[in-house]
C-alpha cells in the first residue's frame, strides 16, 4: 500500500510510485518527528530499567513481609488502557494540575505539559510495569546458592550484586530493554495528550495521514520506515549486547 497512488476520492489508487517516500524523506517536519521519536524512545527506555530495576530487585529479594503487595501496585496500572493512563497524565501535568500547584509553592512556574521530561515521565509510567515483570521473572530464576557463595567467599552486599546478580541479571535487563523500546516507537495517546505539538512523534502524524488526510499510502510509508527504524536499532542493540554478553563470558 506504501506505493500506492494517494487518490483524494477513492483514498488509493493500485500502482507503483515512491512519492509516498520522497513526501516522508523530503519533510522537515516528519523526519524531525521521527528523530524526537527515536530521542524520547532511547531516554524512556533507560529512565524505566533504571528505576524498573531496583523495585524488581527489592521485590524479589526482599524479607520485607509484604514486599509482595508491590507486585499487585506492579500490575495494577496494566489493568486501565493507555488513554486512559495518558489523560490522567495530562490532568495531573495541566496548569491547574497537582504538579503545578507544589511547584507553586516554592515559587516555581514550570509545566511538565509538551515537555520531553513530561513525555518521559508518562511514557516510562506506562513501561514499568512491563520491565519489573520481566526482570521478576529474571531474577526469580538465580539460584541462591550462588549469591550465598559470594557472601560466603567475602563479598559484600555491592560485590555480590555487581559480580553475581547483575550479570546473571542480563539477559532480564536485555528483554525489558527492548521491550520497553519497541512500545515507546509506536506510543501514539501518550504522545498525542502530553507531546503534542511542541513535542512531535511519529504516531500522530501516521494516524492524521491516515484519518484526517485519508491518505493511506503516505500512512503506509511512514508506518513501514517507522517499523524498519525499529528494527535496525533492535538489531544493532541485540548485536552489541551479544558481543558483550559474550566478552564477559570469555
Amino acid at each position: 500500500m506504501s506505493f500506492y497512488h494517494n487518490d483524494p476520492v477513492a483514498t488509493m489508487v493500485p500502482g507503483f510510485t515512491l512519492d509516498n517516500y520522497a513526501t516522508f524523506l523530503s519533510s522537515g517536519l516528519y523526519r524531525g518527528a521521527l528523530l524526537v521519536t527515536v530521542e524520547i524512545s532511547v531516554v524512556s527506555t533507560v529512565f524505566t530499567i533504571l528505576v524498573s530495576y531496583p523495585i524488581a530487585y527489592f521485590i524479589v529479594f526482599s524479607k520485607w513481609r509484604y514486599s509482595q503487595v508491590l507486585v499487585l501496585l506492579v500490575i495494577a496500572p496494566m489493568l486501565v488502557g493507555n488513554v486512559v493512563r495518558a489523560f490522567g497524565w495530562y490532568a495531573l501535568m495541566g496548569s491547574s494540575g497537582i504538579i503545578n500547584q507544589i511547584l507553586g509553592v516554592f515559587g516555581l512556574q514550570y509545566t511538565l505539559l509538551n515537555t520531553k521530561p513530561g513525555v518521559i515521565i508518562a511514557i516510562s509510567s506506562v513501561l514499568m510495569p512491563f520491565a519489573i515483570l520481566i526482570l521478576m521473572s529474571v531474577l526469580y530464576t538465580i539460584d541462591q546458592e550462588l549469591i550465598e557463595a559470594a557472601f560466603n567467599l567475602g563479598g559484600n552486599q555491592l560485590q555480590t550484586f555487581l559480580y553475581v546478580t547483575l550479570p546473571l541479571s542480563l539477559p532480564g535487563v536485555i528483554g525489558a530493554t527492548l521491550i520497553s523500546f519497541v512500545l515507546t516507537m509506536g506510543t501514539f495517546a501518550t504522545a498525542v495528550f502530553i507531546g503534542m505539538p511542541k513535542v512531535p512523534m511519529i504516531a500522530p502524524f501516521i494516524y492524521d495521514a491516515a484519518t484526517t488526510d485519508l491518505n493511506w499510502p503516505l500512512a503506509s510509508a511512514m508506518s513501514f520506515i517507522l517499523l524498519a527504524v525499529s528494527l535496525i536499532l533492535v538489531y544493532l542493540y541485540t548485536r552489541v549486547t551479544d558481543i558483550q554478553v559474550g566478552g564477559d563470558a570469555v
